[in-house]
């Protein structure tokens, strides 16, 4: 006898991702799929799955926690910059027009495709 695999719903997906700490719901406890983005949740959520990474590439993300690069519009204090320099030392976000970060900026449709696309080539190549 043949099992049938577990279907994917948003709902065990969003239980799958909360549970591994890469999202969190709001303080409500919702999880609002429709609400906008802003760059800086983008940063935080992409250095969290760049966590996982460490099991496997130690070194690698240790450099990429390492690195400090410079943004025009907030510098090492702000409460975005640790998540944003990680994202854009592994190469995942980059930094936009005059070296900015925007972390409060909405983050466009083609902008979150290509972080996921970047995520998902420096996932295959640790295995």
């Amino acid at each position: 006898m043949t099992l049938a695999p577990r279907a994917l719903t948003a709902g065990t997906l969003l239980l799958a991702v909360a549970t591994a700490a890469v999202m969190d719901a709001n303080v409500n406890h919702q999880f609002q799929p429709e609400r906008l983005v802003t760059r800086g949740e983008l940063a935080q959520t992409v250095t969290r799955l760049l966590d996982l990474i460490e099991r496997r590439q130690a070194a690698r993300v240790s450099e990429w926690r390492r690195a400090r690069p410079t943004f025009s519009d907030m510098g090492p204090g702000h409460l975005s910059y640790p998540y944003a320099a990680q994202a854009v030392a592994a190469g995942v976000l980059t930094a936009l027009e005059n070296n900015s970060f925007q972390p409060t900026r909405p983050v466009a449709g083609t902008e979150a495709i290509e972080a996921l696309d970047r995520l998902e080539q420096l996932f295959r190549s640790i295995r």
